[in-house]
């Protein structure tokens, strides 16, 4: 249920499980209106944050804040949105937080120029996940251009 404080502010609190799992349907959808994204990007639980940060129509405004998220697994999801600025992926990969640059050298999908810059990190988890990383997306994309050929 969506509450106003005695300052206007919106705050969300759930009475029950269906109650929850409508927020979480609320904030992965589409359609929903970039208002009430803003107010569940702000919800007490990281499942809900995290759904906000999967949604594909959720603005770079947002996902900036989600980026900085306490939750690892919100940042993550925040990272691999399409409408995440690079910048802002760039700085969470200059983080200290292992989780985080593990999850982000496991992630295909973030540019290769960052993948790189994972590739050379200190931690040599980081840096071996970023590599195979790499190695896969090189793979997939001799096979892309191999089966382009032969066709």
């Amino acid at each position: 249920m969506l509450d106003l404080n005695y300052r206007g502010e919106a705050k969300v609190t759930y009475y029950n499980q269906s109650e929850f799992l409508a927020c979480y349907l609320v904030a992965g959808n589409p359609k929903t209106p970039i208002k009430t994204l803003a107010i569940l990007a702000r919800d007490v639980s990281p499942k809900i944050r995290r759904r906000v940060a999967e949604n594909p129509n959720v603005p770079a405004k947002i996902l900036l804040e989600l980026i900085e998220d306490s939750d690892i697994d919100v940042q993550l999801s925040a990272a691999e949105n399409a409408n995440t600025p690079t910048e802002a992926i760039e700085l969470l990969i200059l983080t200290d937080n292992l989780d985080v640059c593990y999850g982000l050298a496991q992630n295909p999908a973030l540019p290769a120029p960052l993948l790189h810059i994972l590739a050379s990190n200190e931690n040599p988890y980081v840096c071996s996940r970023a590599q195979k990383t790499l190695m896969r997306l090189k793979e997939s994309s001799s096979r892309i251009s191999g089966d382009i050929i032969s066709f």
